[in-house]
């Protein structure tokens, strides 16, 4: 009975450090997630938007604001009511704070934790999306 609970006690001596580190790596898979949601959200608008250019479009019943409306490029603005309501992510999770449109200082953010977020900066001619993980420990 000794030598069994001795074996347990090394066995959950090597297990533990590995189950720890896996929490780290699911939020950083997660962050890396909504980055490819962003992207593909932002596809979708972008798409619908060239069919019928308009400040705003309609995706799963949600408006979604259009940068620079009828003009190009015609992707999700980064401030509230764009990028935000195209892509459907956990509120319990993700933490929204918008942007300013084109403004390379002020992008959208879906933060999970400090230095562990998924970045949306839209352009006059283009979108872009960056991960931070380094914080996601």
């Amino acid at each position: 009975m000794i030598i069994v609970i001795v074996i347990l006690g090394i066995l959950a001596a090597v297990a533990i450090p590995k189950f720890a580190s896996m929490s780290s790596e699911a939020r950083s898979a997660a962050v890396k997630g909504m980055a490819g949601s962003l992207s593909s959200a932002a596809t979708i608008a972008h798409g619908k938007w060239l069919i019928s250019p308009a400040a705003s479009i309609t995706m799963e019943d949600k408006t979604v604001s259009m940068y620079n409306g009828t003009s190009a490029p015609g992707y999700p603005s980064e401030a509230s009511g764009g990028i935000n309501n195209a892509v459907n992510y956990d509120t319990g999770k993700f933490t929204f704070t918008a942007g300013t449109n084109n403004d390379a200082s002020s992008n959208a953010k879906f933060t999970m934790k400090a230095d562990c977020y998924a970045e949306y900066a839209v352009t006059s001619s283009s979108f872009s999306v960056s991960t931070t993980v380094s914080g996601c420990e």
